[in-house]
């Protein structure tokens, strides 16, 4: 039984990861109706379940687990109704599913890095384009510059910010290949 510190912290885990659950299981049915409804079945069971979960371990893993269960449940279940993949499709899908689910913030590391690797100056360029409430019109005036410098200046910072990323993928995509 969980104390009232470890239920905290359940919650905390499961609001975190609803988006995650959400688009994994729509990676793996074919209507939103019908991912919404393996989506509450989910949540009822890991809410059941949560004294079996042990605190500190991979929880979104743990999660996709029951998930990937629900969906094979349900895709059993409509299989007489409709043309629907086999379990050996399913479990393909359900395991690129989860590679893609860590596809972001594995995207956003590559960002970081390749940011590390820019001049100061367009770091700081294109840094401060994105504050919230920033226009080009203001980082022109903060850099003595005309607005078209800057809008070209941002876009070429983001040609090079997204070829560096590609570069960071593709490397990474090789090594997995070996």
């Amino acid at each position: 039984m969980l104390d009232d510190s470890q239920t905290a912290e359940f919650v905390h885990l499961l609001t975190e990861h609803q988006s995650d659950i959400y688009l994994y299981i729509c990676a793996l049915v074919f209507g939103k109706d019908d991912a919404a409804d393996i989506w509450g079945e989910t949540n009822t069971v890991l809410w059941a379940q949560r004294d079996t979960f042990l605190m500190g371990t991979n929880f979104r893993a743990w999660a996709f687990r029951v998930a990937r269960h629900k969906v094979l449940e349900w895709h059993r279940q409509c299989r007489r109704e409709k043309t629907l993949f086999s379990g050996e499709m399913i479990q393909e899908l359900a395991d690129f599913a989860e590679r893609q689910a860590e596809a972001p913030s594995q995207r956003l590391k590559d960002l970081n890095h390749c940011l590390e690797k820019i001049p100061p100056a367009d770091r700081e360029l294109i840094m401060g384009r994105y504050e919230p409430g920033a226009s080009t019109e203001q980082i022109a005036a903060q850099v003595e510059r005309p607005k078209e410098w800057v809008y070209k200046a941002v876009c070429r910072i983001r040609r090079v910010l997204t070829l560096c990323v590609a570069r960071q993928i593709a490397a990474r995509h090789q090594e997995e290949c070996r």
